[in-house]
């Protein structure tokens, strides 16, 4: 980076992106509007910080679960290391898909990763990054700390992070939190539907500003994961959906690194 780039980042982040404490969620945001796709599907789009010169966009999808189930995908299970997120979905023939373990330099996942009740991998205790899991039991999914994993009847599971929110409260993150990165991750609403979210752009958000956003009354988590982020930011949802609008299009946002593990929604 030379020096006048460097100068001219500084200013636009100090400009463009002020303390959260100085501006109200409104004013973070565009109006969250939900639309029907589908059975059972939705989805809203947001501009965050859309008055600055560059603006990131959230994605938001939701399901009560009532028609679809979740399914963790690997890409092992089709002979590969890592695939795209798109791939995953085509080959599983999920609906939707959305990058989730985050993975060393050999393109092998950390973390507990179980899928169709086979287990695969144990939990990732160091560190302070992959503190959750999302699981899902008998009972439907949850996000809990990985301090408190048992692989006793879970049918599925992922580690990833960090954990962001818990019981609708802010969960304290020390490690660049404060970066702008382009980020995918889940969340469990105050009615118990799942909500997959990613943002696309240049810039991204912090875990200050994703934290905020996912709080606002018509989003309302009350749990949400950070998936791994950067490059294998991506989802990819389907036109083949149950019972799609008309106007229902794929929608694809991609990332730059192919990913091992997947997060699928499948029709039951």
């Amino acid at each position: 980076m030379t020096t006048k780039h460097f100068i001219f980042s500084g200013l636009l982040a100090a400009c463009v992106f002020l303390p959260l404490s100085t501006l109200s969620a409104q004013s973070l945001a565009t109006e969250v509007t939900w639309k029907t796709v589908g059975d059972d599907l939705e989805v809203a789009e947001l501009r965050v910080w859309p008055d600055a010169f560059l603006s990131t966009e959230l994605l938001l999808i939701r399901t009560s679960l009532k028609k679809y189930r979740i399914g963790v995908v690997r890409a092992l299970d089709y002979g590969r290391r890592t695939a795209s997120v798109g791939t995953l979905v085509d080959k599983s023939r999920a609906v939707l898909g959305i990058n989730a373990n985050f993975f060393d330099e050999h393109s092998r996942p950390l973390g507990v990763v179980i899928s169709n009740g086979n287990f695969h991998q144990d939990v990732h205790k160091g560190g302070n990054t992959l503190t959750g899991i999302f699981q899902r039991s008998r009972r439907g999914p949850s996000i809990i700390h990985r301090g408190d994993f048992s692989s006793k009847k879970i049918s599925e599971a992922i580690q990833a992070g960090p954990r962001i929110l818990t019981n609708k409260k802010a969960v304290t993150v020390r490690a660049n939190s404060n970066a702008h990165s382009r980020r995918s991750g889940v969340c469990i609403d105050e009615e118990n539907r799942v909500v997959f979210f990613i943002t696309s752009g240049m810039l991204g958000v912090t875990i200050p500003e994703l934290q905020t956003l996912l709080r606002l009354p018509e989003i309302a988590c009350k749990d949400a994961l950070n998936l791994d982020g950067g490059g294998s930011s991506q989802l990819f949802l389907s036109d083949a959906i149950l019972e799609a609008n008309e106007n229902h299009t794929a929608i694809h946002i991609k990332g730059s690194d192919d990913v091992p593990v997947i997060l699928g929604l499948f029709v039951r």
